[in-house]
């Protein structure tokens, strides 16, 4: 497993980011353990926010998107996000067709 980039692409009122994750499996048993661990790690870190976010927000991360790579195909992509958060505009869940806990998955 590799994490090729991590983006922030936070809102003014929404802390969000986006990675692009490589796998050396095709197994999704495997990758959805993966997409968790990612997810889990990318929602709790300010490693990867902006100066901008780091200063606006004292909080997880509300939103966690995922592209997962498979060589050179995208297998799958996941969205995590946070229920709890209110008066937040969160993006449009994607139309998953799998999950592991809260995240949801799209397998392509």
């Amino acid at each position: 497993m590799k994490i090729i980039s991590v983006q922030d692409i936070s809102r003014p009122r929404c802390k969000r980011f986006l990675a692009h994750i490589e796998v050396d499996v095709n197994n999704k048993k495997k990758v959805k353990a993966v997409i968790k661990e990612i997810t889990k790690m990318l929602k709790v870190t300010n490693t990867y926010a902006s100066e901008r976010t780091k200063e606006k927000f004292d909080c997880n991360a509300h939103v966690v998107r995922l592209y997962v790579h498979f060589g050179k195909k995208i297998i799958c992509q996941s969205m995590w996000i946070d229920k709890t958060a209110e008066d937040i505009p969160l993006p449009l869940p994607l139309e998953y067709n799998d999950f592991v806990d809260d995240i949801g998955i799209v397998w392509e």
